[in-house]
């Protein structure tokens, strides 16, 4: 059986609204339980444009021309009488008159359009609705308070898409419900937002948690090198497939600098690749694993791997001047990911870090007192990365992140890599990782401009 309910009333559709925007659009109920009763009040969209279309409709019906003046007063006086419309069937029809009465156009033409009105407020109510939810997910998005996740798995439904892929943070995956990826892999589990979990192991336990809804008929794939996420696998009773480095854990693997299958003999020389750096190739062994696993050939998965230029803001290697390389690194903020970049250059580096701190510590760079040659520290962490560092490197103190690009661009020589990969959040300067990255870009080329 099947029943089909047709409503009239922006009103009446409040509760499967309200629905919606939470549980297919991913509003948070603290923003919609706000927005569409609002909107529901003020928001009559669907009204103001049948009015307007309403009014020019009864002035041809009648043989009445309109003026420009007469034509801006339909709109003002539309869109004000929709502020005022109530949400209920048929006061559309009362406003509608108030409208008429302003060009001097006769109430009674009203008569021509009662008799589809009923089909007319349907649509009205659903053009009513919809922008009530469309400025929901606006607020929530300028608000924080929309789940991505929630919003993206929908919206891939609609799109016909193969799949949706979706980048998380521990942030996220804190807050899966029912979401369950087809897919799934984690890279690796480094220290991080210790500012928001008890300790080290509730992060681990946030992280894993992208795997709760899964089972065995699910993909499933992790980083075998990388020893703190094999330990929390280990803990885990489901169905795993590794990737590595190392040709016994691996189908793909990395030997004499290319990344070798076991499955075939075609192979991808990682020095050909557009992307450097070991972490860089222990994610290409990542990706081909899962590629591998939904039927793709090897000769395809390695013409893809070797044309592929990166995101923005993730080592991003974005200028080149007088032989010396800019490098935007703005997404690491952590420590373990500034040993990544920093292992991805051979030597003389100037490397910028600073933002604010989400651990005080930062002794982990003292090892790479070979490669760097002077660190610029910026923003809150600033004294804590002098702290750490000033007894084996040079370390300069800058508070304002211009001053602190401008200072390492004076600094660099021919061969040097200036290198901003800060280890830190940004939020003390900037508004997100994003932000920040553009900024250095920005500062960097009207320097060389």
């Amino acid at each position: 059986r099947q029943m089909c309910i047709r409503d009239r009333s922006s009103s009446a559709t409040m509760p499967v609204t309200l629905d919606t925007v939470k549980n297919n659009l991913g509003v948070r109920s603290s923003i919609g339980s706000f927005t569409v009763p609002l909107g529901a009040t003020i928001n009559m969209d669907g009204t103001a444009i049948m009015q307007g279309i309403a009014t020019v409709f009864i002035s041809q019906a009648y043989n009445i021309d309109l003026s420009m003046i007469d034509y801006l007063m339909v709109i003002l006086t539309a869109t004000l009488a929709s502020i005022g419309t109530a949400g209920v069937p048929g006061v559309g029809l009362i406003m509608l008159a108030m409208v008429l009465e302003q060009v001097g156009l006769p109430v009674e033409g009203i008569a021509l359009i009662i008799g589809v009105d009923r089909l007319l407020d349907m649509l009205r109510t659903a053009i009513n609705v919809s922008g009530d939810a469309m400025v929901a997910c606006v607020v929530a998005k300028s608000e924080g308070q929309l789940d991505e996740i929630i919003f993206n798995e929908n919206r891939g439904k609609y799109l016909k898409t193969d799949f949706c892929i979706l980048e998380l943070s521990s942030f996220q995956i804190d807050d899966i419900d029912t979401f369950k990826p087809d897919i799934a892999m984690i890279l690796n589990i480094s220290h991080d937002h210790l500012d928001r979990y008890k300790d080290f192991l509730d992060y681990c336990k946030s992280k894993i948690n992208l795997f709760k809804n899964m089972n065995n008929d699910d993909l499933i794939v992790y980083n075998h090198d990388d020893e703190i996420l094999y330990a929390e696998i280990k803990k885990i009773d489901k169905q795993f497939i590794e990737y590595s480095l190392d040709e016994k854990f691996s189908s793909f693997y990395l030997k004499n600098k290319k990344i070798e299958s076991s499955n075939s003999n075609h192979s991808l020389n990682i020095n050909d690749c557009k992307l450097s750096g070991i972490h860089n190739t222990s994610n290409f062994i990542g990706v081909a694993t899962i590629a591998s696993q939904l039927g793709l050939k090897d000769r395809e998965i390695f013409e893809a791997l070797k044309i592929f230029e990166g995101l923005e803001h993730r080592f991003e290697m974005f200028k080149e001047v007088d032989n010396i390389k800019f490098i935007n690194d703005s997404k690491s903020t952590n420590i373990a990911s500034v040993k990544v970049a920093v292992e991805s250059i051979d030597k003389n580096i100037i490397l910028i870090m600073g933002g604010l701190p989400k651990e005080s510590d930062f002794s982990a760079i003292i090892e790479y007192t070979q490669s760097v040659k002077s660190i610029i520290a910026y923003g809150v962490g600033s004294n804590d990365i002098y702290n750490s560092l000033s007894d084996s490197y040079d370390v300069i103190k800058i508070n304002k992140f211009e001053k602190a690009i401008t200072s390492a661009i004076q600094l660099a020589e021919r061969g040097d890599s200036v290198l901003m990969s800060p280890g830190c959040a940004s939020y003390d300067q900037f508004n997100n990782f994003e932000e920040r990255g553009d900024c250095f870009k920005d500062i960097v080329e009207r320097h060389y401009s």
